[in-house]
């Protein structure tokens, strides 16, 4: 399927994320957030709809934090809500709290310098361990 997606990510508070996935008459479409996760069958039959418990605000803030130490490096720029681990050579950690919330992300890079991994504990209520 042809993927179309949109997302801004705006340090500290969240994102919002805007998708639209085609092939032939087939059309996903939907949206995410730290708030809630709506997609669905050519806009008329749900696929996925969540959101609005302390279950999916965590496994968003994981998401979010991975993607914007990812794409937006200026999102962990010194901050009273970060707080910076070394790590080995190649991979540094950060461990960000705000809110009530708080998540740890490791970020591997490549010789070269651009980065090449993100690894986080991601937020799951299918196994409470």
């Amino acid at each position: 399927m042809t993927m179309e997606v949109v997302q801004v990510l705006a340090a500290p508070d969240g994102f919002v994320c805007k998708m639209r996935a085609q092939s032939g008459h087939l059309r996903l479409l939907g949206s995410d957030s730290g708030e809630w996760t709506r997609f669905g069958l050519g806009g008329v039959v749900p696929a996925a709809l969540r959101g609005g418990d302390g279950d999916h605000a965590r496994a968003a803030f994981g998401r979010y934090w991975a993607e914007a130490v990812f794409w937006s490096p200026a999102a962990v720029l010194p901050s009273p809500h970060l707080v910076r681990e070394p790590g080995d050579l190649n991979t540094a950690r950060v461990t960000v709290s705000y809110r009530d919330l708080t998540q740890s992300v490791d970020v591997t890079v490549a010789p070269d310098g651009q980065p090449s991994e993100v690894a986080f504990h991601r937020w799951s209520n299918a196994n409470p361990a």
